[in-house]
């Protein structure tokens, strides 16, 4: 690639010339060739992405004055043992659905310690502030918003109940129902079907046949 003055088309080809040009795994003997590799090497594989950290959980907002939350932690700087512990939050609500936490206390001690437990009111720096998380430990997992749970769907309506029925002297006793039954021919928003029945004994109804009065195109 690099030609000295007076050079200008320098290349070889050694194919089929092992004592000068090597062979599979073998370095030629050409020149500076040792400065070759004999061996390529597969790239290795990219690790996977970290996983995101854990999103705090979801808080439902309360009319309550104080809210408390428990998280799970593995901060040494919470008293838990080295394999973590419950931790609980207390809190409150600061305006517009933010949390304000206040003060921490540990539930699962790591042994030698028993009563670790932390207030943090005025100390914005440590214990954080409206809406902003405090900065101790893995309080990260504190939500900082509270969500106001969906209204409840109001109950599903009872389905329809049959039509009162007089009952007659007459041998046959026809009725009209609206339905929208694919398999009664009628189209798909619905339409009218006469039933056709007759007294049974005891003011029951036995009902012998039906008759489609709307019909969908092509029926």
């Amino acid at each position: 690639l690099d030609h000295r003055s007076g050079e200008s088309d320098c290349k070889w080809t050694w194919d089929g010339n092992a004592d000068y040009g090597g062979s599979c795994g073998v370095a030629p003997t050409f020149a500076d060739s040792y400065l070759l590799p004999m061996v390529c090497t597969y790239a290795p594989p990219s690790p996977p992405p970290s996983p995101p950290p854990p999103s705090p959980p979801v808080l439902l907002c309360s009319d309550s004055p104080e809210i408390k939350m428990i998280i799970f932690s593995t901060a040494a700087a919470l008293c838990v043992p080295a394999s973590g512990g419950k931790v609980e939050y207390t809190g409150s609500h600061c305006g517009g659905g933010q949390m304000l936490w206040t003060s921490t206390k540990t539930l699962d001690h790591r042994s030698g310690e028993s009563d670790c437990k932390w207030t943090w009111d005025g100390n914005a720096d440590y214990g954080g502030s409206c809406g902003v998380a405090p900065t101790f430990a893995d309080s990260y997992l504190l939500p900082m918003v509270c969500t106001y749970a969906p209204p409840s769907p109001p109950p599903s309506p009872p389905p329809p109940s049959p039509p009162v029925l007089l009952c007659s002297d007459s041998p046959e006793i026809k009725m009209i129902i609206f339905s929208t039954a694919a398999a009664l021919c009628v189209p798909a928003s619905g339409g009218k079907v006469e039933y056709t029945g007759s007294h049974c004994g005891g003011g029951q109804m036995l009902w012998t046949s039906t008759k489609t009065l709307d019909h969908r195109s092509g029926e």
